[in-house]
């Protein structure tokens, strides 16, 4: 008999939930959940010198938003399906103006992820594709 075990990292940030609204809505500009291939139809996020960034695209445009987060090792990006992109924004929109007085929580352990936020809490799961390297678009600007 062999038995064989998979160790995951358990991954936990703590964003305001304003920043996170901002962030999710952005990022969800350029989702493409149509006629995309899996990889585009999704929201990536990541940590990367200590900013945690979600980045998206539709084949013609691509998005990138970030915001500073402490204490927490960088991760390769993790893909959020649309239709939970829009249940987290949807959440996070139901705080309302007392959206300031919230934070959210973001908890990642393999290719499940949690969203906490007042008491709510969701339960997602990334899709397993991989976001097309995209940084040296950007170099120069």
């Amino acid at each position: 008999m062999t038995i064989s075990t998979n160790e995951q990292t358990l991954i936990t940030l703590t964003i305001k939930a304003s920043d996170a609204l901002d962030l999710f809505t952005g990022g969800s500009v350029c989702i493409d959940a149509k006629n995309s291939p899996l990889n585009f139809a999704a929201l990536y996020l990541s940590v990367k010198d200590n900013k945690l960034v979600a980045a998206s695209s539709d084949r013609y445009r691509l998005i990138e938003g970030s915001l500073p987060v402490e204490g927490v090792a960088d991760f390769e990006p993790i893909g959020l399906m649309v239709n939970d992109v829009k249940r987290v924004i949807t959440t996070l929109k139901d705080l309302k103006s007392s959206i300031k007085f919230h934070d959210m929580t973001l908890t990642i352990a393999g290719d499940m992820v949690s969203v906490a936020v007042n008491g709510v809490s969701l339960t997602l799961n990334a899709n397993g594709a991989k976001f097309p390297p995209y940084e040296q678009l950007f170099t120069g600007l």
